[in-house]
């Protein structure tokens, strides 16, 4: 059982690729039972994961709790009547809620998989710096970060973590010419033909560079207090919020015609925003030695 559970851990990226992006070694040290040597000499004790498993049961429950207390879809959205006689402000605000309540769906599936993972014994990863042993050698999502990221680039980064990893290890180390595009290309690929999921990744690429751009040259700028450093980490993580949910929710959208209203609606703002900044920003200055 332990065997089937520790499945959970090699997620969809793992059926190409195991050995190409070290989830098969992890996979084998745990089977083996390798996985239970500390750094220290010690041997971790087998009950370890029982207290990671048990929060993170609690949280993924809380997620999909929100889900029945505030039902959703996505419908509203595509009644005419409704668009033109609500305000914008309450449009936006009721499409990123559905945004937000979709995403718990995903937080609650990754983090019960990662608790019983750690249940069986998968996920072992070590200790900290003040001996408290780690279990989150699998963890998927951290949906504090997901939500509170302060620029795009740790939103991602933070968001489906095994998949990106393998994205990163196939496509981004290898890709010789423009790696961030080609690798969103690849994941919108590997999602299907829908022409939302092709929306999705191509948009996420586009305000990725944009956004990493603007930083390098912006953020210098606010780090001279930590009043003005607060204020622009508010800011980006409210711009961060913004964007992402504007372009996964392309990706659940899938039709043409339905993200086509999206687009109308919202006049493509998000794009022509960031195309004006791409275009007109100056290049940031080359780091010296």
């Amino acid at each position: 059982s332990s065997g089937i559970n520790a499945e959970y851990g090699w997620k969809s990226e793992a059926v190409v690729s195991t050995q190409s992006t070290g989830n098969f070694v992890d996979y084998e040290d745990f089977i083996t039972g390798k996985d239970l040597a500390r750094a220290d000499g010690k041997e971790r004790s087998v009950l370890g994961g029982v207290i990671p498993c048990i929060l993170k049961f609690v949280t993924a429950v809380f997620f999909i709790s929100l889900t029945f207390v505030l039902p959703y879809n996505y419908e509203p959205f595509f009644d005419d009547e409704w668009r033109a006689t609500s305000p914008s402000w309450y449009v936006t605000g009721y499409l990123l809620l559905v945004c937000f309540l979709t995403r718990c769906n995903y937080y609650f599936a990754w983090i019960l998989a990662d608790a019983v993972s750690n249940l069986s014994g998968f996920g072992y990863n070590g200790v900290d710096s003040n001996g408290r042993e780690q279990w989150n050698k699998i963890t998927n999502v951290y949906p504090h970060k997901t939500e509170c990221s302060s620029s795009l680039k740790l939103l991602i980064d933070n968001w489906n973590v095994g998949t990106a990893n393998w994205l990163r290890r196939v496509c981004y180390e290898r890709s010789p010419y423009s790696p961030t595009n080609m690798t969103y290309l690849l994941s919108a690929t590997w999602h299907g033909f829908y022409p939302g999921y092709y929306g999705c990744f191509l948009s996420m690429s586009f305000f990725l560079l944009t956004s990493r751009k603007l930083r390098r040259v912006v953020r210098p700028h606010f780090l001279s207090s930590p009043g003005m450093k607060m204020f622009y980490d508010v800011l980006t993580t409210i711009c961060s919020l913004i964007l992402i949910n504007f372009a996964s929710i392309q990706l659940c959208l899938l039709s043409f015609e339905r993200n086509y209203i999206l687009y109308r609606y919202f006049l493509g703002l998000p794009h022509i925003i960031c195309a004006v900044i791409y275009i007109f920003c100056p290049k940031p200055k080359a780091k010296t030695q």
